[in-house]
């Protein structure tokens, strides 16, 4: 199963990137929607991870330079064999959002969802997490299988 906290981590970083440069690029209103709709395999000798991302990336800056951003998306792996055998599969579901203020303040709230199938081994994990004003206030995992 992927790093959870991985791909958090990844996602957040991107996004306040692009969150915390918007200010400085324009004071002027501003909105926008990216849709993300990408694929791609990854071959690591032992096994081919073949990725589909899809979702949506929304942004919007209001002219006193408040700040927010949501993204959605969903991230279907299928894992194979180099002949192509079926391995395994998993899906992970992200909402983020991220809020800074004019003042200085900022919320980031994160939410994945995994759910990963390996032979009859079926796992779920949920990820949550919340940082306001730059301070950790939930960091919450969970993982069931059966």
């Amino acid at each position: 199963m992927p790093s959870v906290r991985t791909f958090i981590t990844g996602s957040l970083l991107a996004l306040a990137v692009l969150g915390g440069s918007a200010v400085a690029v324009s004071a002027a209103p501003e909105k926008g929607t990216y849709v993300i709709d990408e694929s791609w395999c990854f071959d690591d000798t032992v096994l081919i991870y073949c990725t589909e991302m899809t979702g949506t990336f929304r942004f919007a800056v209001s002219a006193d330079g408040d700040e927010r951003a949501v993204t959605h998306l969903v991230t279907d792996v299928v894992i194979t064999d180099p002949s192509g055998t079926y391995v395994g599969a998993y899906t992970t579901r992200v909402n983020d959002q991220f809020h800074y203020d004019a003042a200085g303040g900022m919320t980031i709230k994160s939410v994945e969802k995994t759910r990963s199938v390996d032979g009859d081994l079926t796992c779920t994990s949920i990820a949550v997490l919340r940082i306001a004003d730059f301070e950790l206030k939930i960091d919450h995992r969970t993982l069931h299988c059966r």
